[in-house]
């Protein structure tokens, strides 16, 4: 499996970096991704935008899943649902994404973001998966 090695060592996506988006830990089904809150990425009243936060959710849950497939697969977003708990204002924000099924189509995952100790947002997403085939 390549995948895992290509998203730390690249930092994952030009989105995700553009962002400032940084993979702690990418392995075995789970991905460990923060970012620090800044200006950029505020909301009209100054918090961490849902948008945002979703962007870093999306990538976590996607490093995940990519953490488990062949070089020959690809992945990517059936549909995700964030529940928003807590506004964030400053400091780290960090987000546990963990697949919970992987099936030969699609997959199913988890994620929760935290800041300050806190849980600030759990999201939940489907993924399509299929083979890449320009790699056949």
């Amino acid at each position: 499996m390549k995948h895992k090695a290509h998203i730390l060592r690249d930092e994952g996506s030009r989105f995700s970096r553009h962002l400032g988006i940084r993979y702690v830990s990418v392995d075995n089904g789970e991905c460990v991704a923060e970012i620090d809150m800044a200006d950029y990425l505020q909301n009209v009243v100054g918090g961490f935008h849902g948008g945002a936060a979703f962007a870093l959710v999306d990538c976590a849950m996607g490093a995940a899943i990519y953490s488990l497939l062949q070089i020959d697969e690809l992945a990517a977003t059936l549909e995700a649902k964030t529940n928003y708990i807590r506004p964030v204002r400053e400091g780290l924000i960090r987000c546990t994404a963990k697949v919970i099924h992987r099936g030969r189509r699609t997959a199913v995952l988890d994620a929760e973001v935290v800041a300050g100790g806190k849980l600030v947002a759990k999201a939940s997403g489907t993924f399509a998966i299929w083979k890449n085939e320009s790699t056949a």
